[in-house]
């Protein structure tokens, strides 16, 4: 978890404008949350996404 959030506040949001609103903020997790988990590699998953890496070891 703290992984995560280290990637959300270092690529997710130093990359993007800050939230106006708290559903601007919401909707920018929910898309955070799908990006790292369907869309970007850890080289500690052996170069896969999360949900691929799960995939792998079921």
């Amino acid at each position: 978890m703290e992984r995560w959030w280290n990637d959300f506040k270092l690529i997710w949001l130093a990359k993007r404008a800050q939230p106006e609103t708290l559903e601007e903020l919401e909707e920018s997790v929910k898309e955070s949350i799908e990006y790292f988990n369907t869309q970007r590699a850890y080289a500690s998953k052996n170069g896969l996404t999360t949900e691929k890496f799960r995939i792998q070891t079921v």
